[in-house]
């Protein structure tokens, strides 16, 4: 069985990769901090970033323009993102994109790709109560 080793493939191994293929997100706040639309005339247009110690290992190079409210959006990973640190903190970050100004954070949720005893999951769901809310796809490489 693939992720485990032994006789009884009863011992887990620990991944060498982690690969990211989709990230859904299933909530974002309705307004900034100040209580502002995120955009003056339409919706928010959203990205989503991840982060390793602190720098950008993976920008999604497109938004989903005047995303709505209380829909689900799917971003799809190309070129075969690696989380190359299985046991490592990483961030993903949800974005609003702006024309003229600088890019406002959303939220965003720290996590850990992998974690013994998980078995390995195929979806991994990342919530923040009343913030931003993901859920991630990945891929185990052993």
């Amino acid at each position: 069985m693939q992720g485990f080793t032994g006789l009884d493939c009863g011992l887990e191994k620990e991944p060498s990769g982690i690969f990211l293929t989709k990230v859904r997100v299933d909530r974002f706040p309705t307004r900034t901090e100040t209580g502002s639309a995120w955009d003056l005339v339409s919706g928010a247009d959203i990205y989503i970033v991840i982060k390793y110690a602190g720098e950008v290992v993976y920008m999604h190079p497109s938004f989903i323009e005047n995303a709505p409210l209380g829909k689900t959006h799917f971003f799809e990973i190309q070129n075969n993102f690696s989380f190359n640190e299985p046991l490592g903190r990483y961030e993903i970050l949800l974005y609003d994109f702006d024309d003229l100004d600088s890019d406002d954070l959303m939220g965003g949720i720290e996590f850990i790709p992998y974690r013994k005893g998980d078995l390995f999951p195929r979806e991994k769901t990342l919530d923040t109560i009343g913030n931003v809310a993901f859920e991630v796809s990945l891929e185990y490489v052993f």
